[in-house]
């Protein structure tokens, strides 16, 4: 039954057993070609054992299966942003988020390929979403404050950092950067 070997897998997966994992998702698949998360699972094994193309190859193969599988399109996007390809990356989380509206990290990872394209007006545009949908994270603060820093617009930059300290009064470069905005 495929679905035992899927199950058992995500056990093997959980325990540490990575290519424990990969022998069960592979019988499944075996059993049952058109699984969809049975790729995709072998997918994170693949990447966590750090093979990206297998692991990009069950990816695409759980979305041929299965289009709308946005959590698919998402780690592609992880590992096209990794391998330094911004375009596919780009690519891939735009599927995601237009599969996903709430996928708060998709916009902040596609935030930060358009901000290191120095695309600041869009990366602000996806840092303001995902803090949308996640307002109780100060990362996603500091990062729209760091980017509002980079172009200038220090208030912007200080009302973000604020919010960052506020959410975590532990959040050490939320106060680093806040002063070093004061100052300028």
């Amino acid at each position: 039954h495929a679905k035992s070997y899927y199950n058992r897998g995500i056990a093997y997966y959980n325990m540490g057993h990575k290519k424990l994992a990969i022998d069960d998702y592979t019988q499944a698949i075996s059993i049952n070609p058109k699984h969809a998360n049975s790729f995709y699972s072998r997918g994170l094994a693949y990447f966590d054992l750090g093979d990206l193309i297998l692991s990009i190859d069950d990816y695409s193969n759980a979305i041929t299966i299965n289009p709308q599988y946005a959590l698919a399109y998402f780690q592609k996007g992880n590992i096209y942003r990794d391998l330094g390809k911004y375009k596919l990356a780009i690519e891939n989380y735009s599927n995601s988020i237009a599969l996903d509206k709430n996928n708060s990290s998709a916009y902040n990872n596609r935030g930060n390929i358009y901000k290191k394209l120095r695309k600041y007006e869009l990366a602000i545009d996806d840092f303001s979403k995902s803090i949308l949908i996640n307002p109780d994270e100060p990362y996603l603060y500091s990062t729209r404050g760091n980017t509002y820093y980079i172009l200038g617009k220090y208030k912007l930059a200080i009302k973000d950092y604020s919010s960052a300290i506020k959410i975590n009064p532990k959040y050490t470069s939320a106060y680093y950067n806040r002063g070093a905005a004061k100052w300028l």
